[in-house]
């Protein structure tokens, strides 16, 4: 499996990468009255609407104002685009199946972890995409945010 690597707060993590479609640098995020809290808002991918989930409040980390520097992954599964912001992006990585850890049973309160990933750099956190895309579901359905 191929994940792209990427940071939060010094913290790596990863998606896999076949959802990935591009990676951009940090844009203006409109907000969305009456939002969920996971969702910072929406911003304009070629004319589409694409919701932006704060991924620092689905890991309960604190929150941080958006620096020029950082970027938004773009994401497409299921039907739908979402951005998720983050520090840094580090690269893709191959990853073997005896590599992959299932996250059940080992972690607790980690809804959004798909399973944890053995590295040469450590322990990679591996996001569950649809857990994300189920949280923005009914926001990408209002905004058009399909591809």
């Amino acid at each position: 499996m191929l994940l792209l690597l990427f940071t939060i707060d010094g913290h790596k993590y990863a998606i896999d990468s076949s959802s990935v479609r591009r990676v951009v640098r940090m844009v203006e995020i409109t907000p969305l009255p009456g939002g969920t809290e996971a969702i910072l808002g929406v911003i304009n991918v070629q004319g589409d609407l694409v919701p932006v989930i704060d991924l620092r409040r689905c890991f309960r980390m604190p929150g941080r104002e958006m620096d020029i520097s950082d970027q938004l992954i773009i994401v497409y599964a299921e039907g739908h685009r979402l951005a998720l912001p983050v520090d840094e992006t580090e690269g893709v990585i191959d990853c073997q199946d005896e590599a992959l850890i299932p996250v059940a049973g080992v972690l607790s309160g980690t809804e959004y972890i798909g399973g944890v990933a053995k590295h040469a750099d450590g322990m990679v956190l591996i996001y569950n995409l649809d857990k994300l895309l189920a949280l923005a579901g009914s926001v990408s359905d209002a905004t058009g945010g399909q591809e």
